[in-house]
């Protein structure tokens, strides 16, 4: 497994920019390791989510030919994550692009729409990325965090998931009140 830190995903953005041919930005959003590295920059992940539906098929080639000269995993930039029926268009992201190419244009979600991801993702893994969150946002009570996810997600076909996210909004609140820079 390959993991990287905020320069090395930087670095194979570019990569990405490089191969592209000329024509019209390509406008792509990014969340879940990527988007906690601007609040943790000692994160690391092992590949960069892309949130978009439409993932145009020069990105996907110029994305193969990095992996192929950087000797990374062929999902290393994947968009898999937009098609689990997740509608995140209307999901408010960063001002400012986390890079910006000569074609390329990627931002993050802001980071109370990531927090929102990460409670609909519900894995375990995510539980310290979530805690996190919570601090930064100053999301940390059930009500708050319940009203956030109806925000984002109230409008959408994702109940089930929704349902899980809200029934674990107890439990992480607890933990979060445990936590020392909570006090």
């Amino acid at each position: 497994m390959t993991l990287f830190h905020m320069d090395r995903v930087l670095a194979l953005l570019q990569a990405v920019d490089d191969q592209l041919q000329d024509g019209p930005p390509i406008h792509i959003r990014v969340g879940g390791g990527v988007g906690m590295m601007r609040v943790n920059p000692h994160r690391l992940t092992e590949d960069v989510d892309v949130f978009d539906r439409s993932y145009p098929d020069e990105l996907h080639r110029a994305a193969a030919a990095v992996a192929k000269n950087e000797g990374l995993p062929a999902d290393w930039l994947n968009n898999d994550i937009a098609h689990f029926g997740i509608d995140t268009e209307g999901f408010d992201t960063d001002p400012a692009p986390l890079f910006a190419g000569r074609r390329l244009v990627v931002t993050c979600f802001s980071l109370r729409a990531l927090l929102a991801l990460k409670l609909l993702a519900g894995r375990e893994t995510d539980t310290n990325d979530i805690l996190l969150l919570m601090r930064e946002t100053g999301l940390t009570s059930p009500a708050g965090l319940r009203e956030m996810l109806d925000d984002y997600l109230g409008y959408q076909e994702t109940k089930s998931s929704r349902d899980w996210a809200y029934a674990r909004v107890e439990d992480l609140c607890a933990d979060y009140r445990t936590m020392r820079w909570a006090r």
